[in-house]
């Protein structure tokens, strides 16, 4: 997500993006658990608005839950303290997997509780981005889906987009919905928080609409053109904690929206055609 968003929003600001194990080119090392490493960067660079999406997603957490809580948790408490070292605003990308997976789509009013361990760090990283007393947002996405350019290795997204590709077989989930989460329209919320709403909040960003990695896959290849039979059920898979977001909030504020079918259109001319965005600076300075 991270290279994404860089990609989106430097169309609007200059933007400064981080790295943390694997270098890329134009990017600042960053090591989130080392807090003098986070002071030295944010004295330098001295943001307007920090986006903190680095951290342990699902899968890598449950490998090693130890590393998985000092990035999510100490990591983000060395974040907030940067950014309270510059008074700068933070944006905080967050999870649905902070809900108990209970029937029906949570709405940014309902109390999160955690069934799990990763769940509990995403709770209490959003309970420390609310002790600032800056502007902040928290930004609940559900599957985040579209092209990075720095790759997509190990995302769902990514293996769904190499099978359409490749023309390869894949056998997909079709238990868990989910919201479809697109970064491109997450990047777009960003840059409407930033221009106009800056006061603490908490947004769901995704789709109205839910569905399954199996009816991604096969809604996608029906809009490339290609045989839906490339995606089968996978009937192993087990059940999972399913948090489908109320993204209704967003029409209400006037926020960019998205309807799951224009989605699946831009989303499937991505894989067609991938390609990247470059834009005009101004404005506010983004970390």
């Amino acid at each position: 997500m991270g290279s994404a968003l860089q990609r989106d929003l430097s169309k609007y600001y200059p933007i400064r993006g981080t790295y943390n194990k694997k270098a890329y080119p134009h990017l600042l090392p960053l090591d989130t658990t080392d807090l003098e490493q986070v002071r030295n960067t944010f004295a330098t660079v001295n943001p307007d608005v920090v986006i903190h999406c680095a951290g342990i997603r699902l899968g890598k957490f449950n490998e090693d839950p130890g590393e998985g809580r000092l990035i999510n948790l100490a990591g983000t408490r060395n974040i907030i303290k940067g950014v309270q070292s510059v008074g700068a605003s933070l944006i905080y990308i967050s999870s649905q997997s902070v809900f108990d997976g209970r029937v029906g789509a949570f709405t940014e009013k309902d109390q999160p509780m955690a069934l799990t361990e990763f769940s509990k760090t995403k709770i209490e990283g959003e309970q420390m981005v609310q002790s600032l007393t800056s502007p902040y947002c928290l930004m609940r996405p559900s599957l985040v889906v579209g092209q990075a350019p720095y790759g997509m290795d190990g995302q769902l997204f990514g293996q769904i987009a190499t099978a359409l590709v490749s023309d390869s077989s894949l056998k997909l989930d079709n238990k868990w919905r989910f919201n479809l989460s697109w970064n491109r329209q997450i990047s777009e919320v960003i840059h409407w928080w930033i221009e106009g709403q800056t006061r603490p909040d908490i947004l769901h960003v995704g789709s109205a609409e839910t569905m399954t990695l199996l009816e991604l896959g096969r809604k996608l290849s029906l809009t490339l053109k290609k045989d839906p039979a490339l995606f089968r059920e996978d009937t192993t898979t087990p059940d999972r904690q399913e948090s489908t977001l109320n993204c209704d909030k967003l029409k209400t504020l006037d926020a960019p929206v998205l309807s799951l079918d224009e989605m699946i259109t831009t989303i499937a001319h991505e894989i067609r055609d991938p390609r990247t965005v470059e834009g005009t600076i101004k404005r506010k300075e983004v970390y």
